[in-house]
């Protein structure tokens, strides 16, 4: 994805990696609503996924999944593994992500 400005994009509400996982994983799915990668034969899969759903023990949950492709020397990179996944596309982050 294009570059993010932390300071100005993300809402100063987020104050949980929680939060910020879950913004980041939305404003993927919002950017990139049909991308996706062939990830077995024949099973395709959207890059960015969310829902909610209903735990057995009766609590709203959101699951979130990201499937992001690596760079190819991300085994001998000295850089953290965050810092070798590829950018999705050039998609701007929507106004509607960046204000609490």
């Amino acid at each position: 994805m294009s570059a993010v400005n932390i300071t100005t994009q993300i809402p100063n509400a987020i104050v949980t990696i929680e939060q910020l996982a879950t913004w980041a994983v939305l404003a993927l799915c919002r950017v990139n609503p049909n991308d996706s990668v062939l990830e077995a034969d024949n099973i395709r899969e959207l890059i960015a996924q969310n829902g909610i759903f209903k735990a057995a023990d009766g609590t709203e949950r959101i699951f979130l999944r990201l499937s992001l492709e690596l760079n190819p020397e991300y085994k001998v990179d000295d850089r953290k593994l965050w810092m070798n996944v590829k950018e999705v596309s050039q998609a701007q982050i929507p106004a509607a992500y960046t204000t609490n």
